[in-house]
């Protein structure tokens, strides 16, 4: 029996209409094997990055779309800018003579998530900063690395949030010099968090250990959203220690430990090794 139900004597149509049979199969079993590809893979192909202005970020399952960008004061120019890429952003010397200088070092990171993505009553997620894992650092000195001497502090609300460059930069800026007075002792601004642990006796240090990424959480509200937005940032600056405890932050250990003996070495470059940040639900 052919495919239309009767029996075909004639060979010559026979043969065409077998023809015609296979053809047909072989586009039905090839419009299978697309729909389940499509459907196999669609959100792999949707989701395989996290949109980060230019800056790759692999992903799993949960990870969230965030847009973000990155302020800094331009040293040269004297103006605040924008960057697109954490792993290529210059940040500016650390200063060991003039230490007013420092202020303009942070980089300003912000994060644009969106309300559909989060809970609306309120939630938390976290960011996972990154580093060029072959960079290492010695155990008898600290490297000129920025995960050597980088700390990263947290911020989210949406009074931080400004469309202007320098206004953007300076919210965040003033909240961080604010948190910092209050401190007492050996605190360090809630939440924030370093690359680098330090085991040192006096001006010696005994060990220096590296975690390959630290994770930053951010707990939100709903009176935290800007419209359909939700912003948060993260601080990145040189520890610099905000008291006079017994830790005064990883550059003063490294000025101590480095062998700063020259005028050239007054201004302390840090090679950036950050690569990638990963934000997802917590």
């Amino acid at each position: 029996m052919c495919m239309f139900g009767k029996s075909i004597k004639n060979p010559k149509i026979k043969l065409i209409v077998s023809a015609v049979s296979t053809l047909l199969l072989g586009i039905a079993v090839t419009l299978s094997v697309v729909t389940y590809f499509n459907s196999s893979f669609g959100w792999f192909s949707r989701n395989n990055d996290v949109r980060g202005s230019d800056m790759g970020v692999n992903v799993q399952k949960g990870a969230l779309d965030v847009e973000f960008t990155y302020f800094k004061y331009d040293v040269n120019d004297e103006t605040y800018t924008l960057e697109n890429n954490l792993s290529t952003i210059n940040f500016n010397q650390y200063d060991l003579v003039f230490r007013s200088r420092n202020q303009y070092t942070p980089v300003v990171v912000r994060l644009e998530l969106k309300k559909s993505e989060l809970s609306a009553s309120g939630g938390a997620f976290t960011a996972t900063i990154y580093r060029d894992t072959t960079k290492t650092v010695s155990t008898d000195k600290m490297d000129e690395f920025s995960s050597s001497v980088m700390r990263f502090t947290p911020f989210i609300g949406s009074t931080y949030y400004s469309a202007d460059t320098e206004t953007q930069f300076k919210n965040v800026h003033n909240a961080h010099f604010t948190t910092t007075r209050a401190l007492t002792g050996d605190d360090v601004p809630s939440g924030s968090q370093v690359f680098t642990d330090v085991n040192y006796t006096g001006s010696t240090v005994n060990s220096v250990t590296k975690d390959d990424y630290v994770s930053l959480t951010f707990t939100y509200s709903s009176e935290d959203f800007n419209g359909d937005k939700l912003y948060a940032y993260i601080y990145i600056t040189y520890d610099e220690g905000y008291n006079a405890g017994s830790y005064n932050g990883l550059t003063g250990i490294y000025t101590k430990t480095a062998g700063i003996t020259t005028i050239g070495d007054e201004h302390v470059t840090f090679a950036n090794d950050f690569v990638s940040i990963k934000v997802e639900q917590a």
